[in-house]
């Protein structure tokens, strides 16, 4: 189907075809640029209803025992995805957060009163972590 644009995620995102897009524009610079803050591109949510007492913390160490192997993840994903090891590791390092911090949460809330401003939520939710 043809389509005006397309949102690359991903390993797809890292390697867009040559010559196929007219423009490329880098959603998570583009937020940077506009606000200083960093865009938030995914978090685990639930309802204020949920007790995620337990859930927390095994999402968590999920979280950080992948942390401690980013170099054996890099090794093992990076050829299927056609990037080097070295690529893929700078990539974890340096480009994805992995916590929800204060300049996130700030981009987070920035990014929820936007939504707002636009009509896009009809009422204010509570932004933040429980």
């Amino acid at each position: 189907a043809a389509a005006d644009a397309v949102l690359l995620i991903g390993d797809r995102a890292m390697h867009p075809p040559a010559g196929v897009y007219r423009e490329i524009i880098d959603l998570g610079d583009w937020w940077y640029r506009l606000t200083g803050l960093p865009f938030v591109f995914a978090m685990w949510v639930a309802r204020a209803d949920v007790d995620c007492g337990l859930l927390e913390p095994i999402l968590s160490g999920a979280r950080d025992e992948g942390l401690r192997h980013l170099r054996q993840i890099s090794e093992f994903e990076a050829g299927p995805h056609g990037l080097t090891v070295d690529d893929l590791l700078r990539y974890f390092e340096h480009h994805l957060q992995f916590t929800l911090g204060p300049d996130q949460l700030s981009g987070l809330k920035a990014y929820h009163a936007g939504v707002i401003e636009a009509g896009l939520l009809a009422a204010p939710t509570r932004v933040g972590p429980a």
